[in-house]
């Protein structure tokens, strides 16, 4: 399996983190910790070749070939915020 570059930036981390604290905060710190843990297994995931995600429809990151992916399209386990 071949490695691409994948950057995680600060702001996103932070998001997570951000989270994480909300989740908690509710009562559920074993769903907190199982939301930042997926998160960041789907970051590292990422970095895997072989998989090709969709080109981003943000214009500007097109023009540059950047692809995204999405980690989670639904609430997570029902829990919004």
């Amino acid at each position: 399996m071949g490695q691409r570059k994948v950057t995680i930036l600060d702001p996103a981390t932070e998001e997570v983190a951000r989270i994480g604290h909300y989740i908690e905060g509710l009562g559920m710190p074993g769903i907190a910790k199982k939301f930042i843990d997926e998160t960041f297994d789907f970051f590292l995931s990422l970095s895997d070749d072989r998989v090709l995600h969709h080109p981003c429809k943000y214009l500007p990151w097109d023009i540059l070939n950047y692809r995204c992916a999405n980690f989670k399209k639904e609430i997570y386990n029902g829990i919004s915020g």
